[in-house]
């Protein structure tokens, strides 16, 4: 029983550091994705700033 439980164990200890990953590269995309939307909004708001100056 302990061998099985052991085995049980060592096929399941990936597991959570396959999801820790998953979760971190999805995180680093939408963080990379929230980045250029920033990027975005900062250009709209210099080009409404420059219009309004003309």
């Amino acid at each position: 029983m302990d061998m099985v439980f052991q085995l049980f164990v060592f096929a399941l200890l990936p597991v959570p550091i396959l999801v820790i990953t998953l979760l971190v590269i999805t995180f680093g995309k939408m963080n990379k994705r929230i980045t250029l939307l920033e990027e975005k909004v900062a250009q709209m708001e210099n080009v409404g700033e420059d219009s309004t100056y003309i």
